[in-house]
């Protein structure tokens, strides 16, 4: 009698500890998958990996349009300085194989994101691999026409259509001056030098002969460290809707390389500029 209570109380203490045990790696598996790599859709610029996500989002069925694809790892900074990306397109209920891509990234960052341009509507999933190809995450986007059904013109179609109906921003530009502008007009330059105090340029976004049609615009700033240009500041700017250029004074203290990318107020990429500090 005694035996069988020894070897119960010796199965119950067993599993009680296969119990814990399996709790302890039930709770260790958690805490590793839950900083997963995330992989999703936006038509902004992430900044420190974080942009407003979408998952439809609509083209023009003459010129396409582009998507921002973020692979965001947070808190790890990656390991490798390559992904591919396995891109598949729905057709008749079927996943089949439409692009197939690899891409340089930093090592130094936890996360990255690809410009990716698409021409025809559907349904698309992109899996993310490493360079070693083990599989990181997926993300799924559907792309409609805007406000048509109509079916898209090739990428290398000779269409005499102009783009400038599709995008208001197609002749517009970024660039950096000494000079208030006169109608848009300044000496453009590339470099300056500032003194220990620091010093302020114009900044000049320029979208002649279209108007803005908008009265605000938001700007990222990038300083280069190290080979990559890493988020400096934001910053949003009211602006004129009737008017076809602004600018705005920007002050900088430091020296380095600086990259500045434009959106409207509706989060509509307008241009980028880049310029040296000395």
């Amino acid at each position: 009698m005694k035996k069988i209570i020894i070897l119960f109380a010796c199965a119950l203490l067993l599993t009680n500890n296969l119990s814990e045990v399996y709790g302890k790696n039930i709770k260790k598996e958690y805490q590793k998958n839950a900083f997963a790599t995330r992989v999703y859709f936006s038509n902004q610029v992430p900044v420190a990996g974080i942009a407003v996500e979408g998952s439809v989002f609509d083209i023009d069925p003459t010129n396409g349009s582009f998507l921002y694809l973020i692979i965001d790892n947070y808190p790890d900074n990656f390991t490798y300085d390559q992904v591919q990306i396995k891109v598949y397109k729905t057709t008749n209920g079927v996943n089949q194989s439409y692009d197939n891509q690899t891409y340089n990234i930093s090592t130094s960052q936890y996360f990255t994101y690809i410009k990716y341009s698409f021409y025809t509507d559907g349904d698309y999933i992109f899996d993310v691999f490493n360079k070693y190809g083990t599989f990181m995450g997926t993300g799924k986007v559907k792309i409609n026409y805007k406000g048509t059904s109509a079916q898209a013109t090739p990428i290398n179609s000779t269409s005499s259509s102009s783009s400038s109906s599709s995008d208001p921003y197609i002749k517009s530009k970024v660039y950096f001056s000494t000079e208030v502008p006169f109608y848009g007009i300044a000496k453009d330059v590339k470099s300056f030098k500032i003194n220990r105090k620091g010093g302020y340029v114009y900044v000049i976004i320029d979208n002649y002969p279209n108007n803005f049609n908008i009265s605000t615009i938001k700007v990222y700033v990038y300083k280069k460290k190290k080979g990559d240009y890493v988020s400096f500041d934001v910053a949003t700017y009211d602006i004129s809707a009737n008017n076809y250029f602004t600018y705005f004074k920007y002050t900088f203290d430091d020296e380095g390389d600086y990259k500045f990318i434009v959106y409207d107020g509706n989060s509509k990429y307008i241009n980028t500029g880049y310029v040296e500090i000395k």
